[in-house]
């Protein structure tokens, strides 16, 4: 399959599965100055916004609602809650109109937003996050439990908070490298990471060693673990 991928050649069971773009009043036009470099999602969505990096100081997010896709105009209100960009962002599992961002200011931030969209710019988060020592470039919530947000830094380490609380509650230093991706099981028991180190790690979130690491990737090009 590598070989046939590395001549241009799709294969496996969808193969033959390909993607239709939404017709142009379906679609969110002019997106002025979207971020997307970096190995973060760019964009996240619920089942009620879409959330997309504006790439400038301030860490500017727009936050769109999805029922009302169109051109976008020129001072459309956005949330910018830090002082660098944002490179990830996530919202809550459970409450719909809540956003974790994680920013170039080795910060994150949670933050609510009226259950309508912003009407106006958002400044000040509900709750920041502080303990990494490089810039925040993944975030994710548990979803399972309500108050649990992960995020991974460049400096190389994944950290597990309570938002309630405003704690970091977990700290693994395993990663030898940039970290790639991070993503929880589907019940919140597990978090698994990939890395330029070469390593797939996963970790159970109560404790503090990792529960199991392999040499998955040949290169050091980016990889990704869902």
């Amino acid at each position: 399959m590598a070989s046939l991928a590395a001549q241009g050649q799709r294969s496996g069971k969808y193969r033959h599965v390909f993607g239709d773009a939404a017709k142009p009043e379906k679609q969110f036009q002019d997106v002025k100055n979207p971020l997307t470099s970096g190995e973060a999602r760019y964009v996240s969505a619920n089942n009620k916004f879409v959330a997309v990096s504006k790439n400038s100081g301030g860490g500017p997010v727009y936050i769109l609602n999805i029922d009302s896709p169109g051109r976008l105009g020129a001072n459309i209100p956005v949330l910018s809650v830090q002082k660098g960009k944002a490179w990830d962002h996530d919202f809550h599992p459970f409450i719909p109109n809540m956003i974790a961002t994680a920013s170039d200011d080795c910060s994150l931030a949670v933050t609510s937003f009226p259950m309508e969209g912003l009407k106006e710019n958002i400044t000040k988060a509900d709750v920041m996050l502080n303990g990494h020592m490089k810039k925040v470039v993944l975030t994710s919530f548990n979803p399972s439990a309500n108050s649990i947000l992960a995020s991974a830094s460049f400096d190389k380490t994944v950290k597990v908070w309570n938002i309630e609380s405003q704690e970091c509650i977990m700290t693994f230093n395993q990663n030898k490298d940039n970290i790639y991706s991070m993503e929880w099981n589907i019940d919140g028991s597990q978090l698994a990471t990939t890395g330029k180190d070469k390593q797939l790690r996963i970790f159970d979130p109560r404790i503090p060693d990792e529960a199991a690491s392999v040499e998955s990737f040949q290169g050091t090009k980016s990889s990704k673990v869902f």
